[in-house]
């Protein structure tokens, strides 16, 4: 499997970046620490990955050398799955002037309710 992502589709690893390593079936939280380490697998041959710290959820982080694999087989890391980007709320109705179409809301406004003309 290749050490790191094509470059035309994924940007290569570097100190500092999140990944997921995956510890069993679960996708864990790390941070590259050191690119290039050298490990040696079970028949004792010599294999590069990238260092990690890694961050179990209620546990204490561990650092680790793993090889970067898209399929997300144990013990690798890959990068993070894409997650679409959350839609903003919608304006109550209850807040816009009859006739109005509602737009997403701006969180940094503050939110302010209709003078009543009663």
């Amino acid at each position: 499997m290749p050490e790191t992502p094509g470059a035309a589709t994924m940007p290569a690893p570097s100190v500092g970046r999140v990944v997921h390593f995956m510890y069993g079936d679960q996708h864990l939280a790390a941070i590259i620490t050191a690119r290039h380490s050298r490990m040696m697998d079970a028949s004792e041959n010599h294999q590069e990955g990238q260092t990690l710290c890694v961050f179990p959820p209620m546990d204490a982080p561990f650092s680790t050398i793993a090889s970067y694999d898209p399929g997300a087989a144990p013990a690798t890391w890959h990068w993070p799955e894409h997650v679409p980007p959350m839609t903003p709320p919608l304006v109550p109705a209850s807040l816009l002037r009859p006739g109005a179409t509602p737009t997403p809301a701006d969180p940094r406004l503050p939110v302010r309710k209709p003078k009543s003309f009663v």
